[in-house]
């Protein structure tokens, strides 16, 4: 009788940890693993989902067709080829910018990996078959170092990179639930800027929206796509999804091709939406769906990480650089007196140049002999750790 009262009771009011799975969390730096149990929802809500940001790199939108493709398209597909996104786009433009190559750490060497997108200010959406064993709660690389708009090869001098310090992937998980998020070191969302994540529970408005692409395949089948790949160059790709069920978006008569797996699988509708539904999986691009529950857990994850700091002011809160750009010597605006800090600062590609230890508060940081470019300032006090972007002249 209990029991029937509780089933009832639920199906009242909506809250249900039903069909859901924990998170596992694994901490790089630390070495340990911990278990996020799920987190209740209200299975009335039909969709939702969470605010895309642009970033502070600059405010131009490329500006994303909405009208299905009508050439170079797979056959009997309303899909399009792939295509380097340099050729048509600024790729700084945002939300391409999202877009992050992810290079796998094994035994201290670097390994082209699969993509993944920006949905936070520090955390990445992808693939959890990119860094986990399947079915089986291990991860099988050491580290994970996630690059900005990597195109030919390069690293791009305006966004700067960072290792990974927390994955999470769920529970025991099967291709349902391959997809993973990554938590960052560095806060570079808040330049790049990001994705949100969503979840629609009606199919045919799924299967209405234009969806893009944006990805790194790493290798060639000429039997699939005569394009030549190799991991080292941004590609697009845009057009309408045709199947969509409970567990998978995707679309028939088209091919992923390896490398591209953890890309996002991105609704557009100009300056409104930039929505990601799901990540590449396997196959004929094949998408695991964020569903209701998954949706809830990673915006557990995500929460703390969606809000947007403003640029800091002198008479502002926030400790800021000054001045910025800056040319042989910076200070630190809004620290007190009598502070001690410890300084790190990292090149773009997540590099640690040098440290200042127990500096005191007021003490002029000479960078004088760095490059121009970009770097990023990690700042630690007796009240935590703050992270800082400046620009050598």
């Amino acid at each position: 009788m209990r029991q029937f009262l509780l089933l009832v009771l639920l199906s009242i009011t909506g809250i249900t940890y039903a069909q859901t799975r924990n998170l596992k969390v694994f901490d790089l730096q630390l070495g340990t693993e911990i278990v996020m149990t799920p987190v209740e929802f209200d299975t009335n809500i039909t969709e939702e989902h969470t605010s895309f940001y642009l970033g502070t790199f600059n405010d131009q939108i490329a500006w994303l067709s909405e009208n299905p493709p009508l050439e170079n398209t797979f056959p009997e597909a309303k899909f399009t080829y792939k295509v380097p996104a340099l050729e048509e786009f600024d790729i700084t433009d945002y939300p391409i910018r999202t877009s992050l190559k992810l290079f796998s750490i094994i035994d201290g060497a670097k390994r082209g990996g699969c993509s993944g997108s920006m949905v936070s200010s520090r955390h990445v959406l992808t693939a959890a078959h990119c860094i986990s064993r399947y079915k089986a709660d291990s991860l099988f690389l050491d580290s994970i170092l996630a690059v900005p708009l990597y195109n030919n090869g390069e690293h791009h001098p305006d966004f700067v990179s960072s290792y990974v310090e927390k994955v999470y992937v769920f529970e025991d998980w099967k291709f349902p639930e391959d997809m993973a998020l990554l938590e960052l070191a560095e806060p570079i969302g808040f330049v790049t800027g990001w994705l949100s994540i969503g979840f629609n529970q009606d199919y045919e408005w799924l299967r209405e929206g234009i969806y893009y692409k944006f990805s790194y395949p790493s290798f060639t089948f000429p039997s699939l796509d005569t394009n030549e790949y190799n991991g080292d160059t941004l590609y697009y790709s845009y057009g309408i999804v045709d199947r969509v069920d409970q567990h998978y978006m995707g679309i028939n008569n088209t091919t992923g091709i390896p490398g591209e797996s953890g890309s996002s699988l991105i609704r557009i509708e100009n300056e409104q939406t930039y929505t990601t539904y799901g990540t590449l999986s396997f196959g004929s691009l094949v998408h695991a769906q964020i569903t209701n529950w998954k949706y809830y857990a990673l915006k557990e994850v995500l929460k703390n990480h969606l809000t947007v700091i403003e640029h800091p002011v002198q008479n502002g809160s926030e400790v800021f650089v000054y001045p910025n750009p800056v040319q042989d010597r910076f200070y630190l605006g809004n620290l007190k007196s009598f502070e001690s800090i410890d300084l790190q600062v990292f090149n773009s590609i997540g590099e640690e140049i040098f440290n200042v230890r127990g500096s005191g508060a007021q003490d002029a940081i000479d960078i004088s002999a760095l490059k121009s470019g970009i770097y990023f300032l990690r700042l630690t006090t007796k009240h935590g750790t703050q992270s800082l972007r400046f620009v050598k002249k």
